[in-house]
């Protein structure tokens, strides 16, 4: 019977004919020497400095921290430190990343938010059904209301548009009806 890759009877012996099939497999090459199908990596053009500048403006440091602590730049002036935090976000590689980097923190909040929500209202409604008194069930429905914006007040409020006159006519009659009243005590 011949043995094949599939016989897993025998592990070595697998190993070791992919390891020969690996090794006589020939390498197309591009005229830069590369491998062909390798693509770059996916910072492509970026310094690992300028990676780091990323990376620590992400994780919610101030232009001008994040620069000081991805290029060592303790001993620099505020002002150089700022124009070349500046320079940096004007980058279009550094701009392109940045934004990649936020609205990927951005989704992950709002999917956790979500997430939390649901988890939260679904215990709620396990609660309201499997509480055994009824005071237990009615505060379970009542936070499970209050969740989805049953229970919220809504003040009403009416804005009277008047002139700088009808405003001074108020006030000045106003004015005179509490002096008036001064005068009589």
């Amino acid at each position: 019977m011949d043995k094949t890759l599939t016989d897993f009877e025998n592990p070595e012996a697998i190993s070791e004919q992919l390891r020969a099939a690996v090794q006589t497999e020939e390498i197309n090459r591009t005229k830069s020497g590369k491998p062909v199908g390798v693509k770059k990596p996916k910072h492509s053009g970026l310094t690992a400095r300028q990676q780091a500048f990323v990376l620590a403006v992400s994780k919610g440091l101030t232009y001008t921290d994040a620069y000081r602590q991805s290029y060592g730049a303790e001993n620099s002036t505020p002002q150089t430190i700022s124009v070349e935090a500046n320079r940096l976000l004007n980058n279009p590689k550094v701009a392109v990343l940045l934004e990649q980097r936020i609205n990927r923190q951005e989704s992950v909040i709002l999917a956790s938010k979500a997430s939390t929500q649901a988890h939260i209202k679904q215990r709620l409604l396990e609660h309201a059904n499997d509480f055994k008194t009824e005071s237990g069930k009615l505060k379970a429905l009542e936070l499970l209301g209050k969740s989805v914006g049953m229970f919220t007040d809504r003040v009403e409020s009416t804005v009277i548009k008047q002139s700088a006159d009808e405003l001074r006519k108020q006030l000045s009659e106003h004015l005179e009806k509490l002096d008036a009243e001064s005068v009589k005590h």
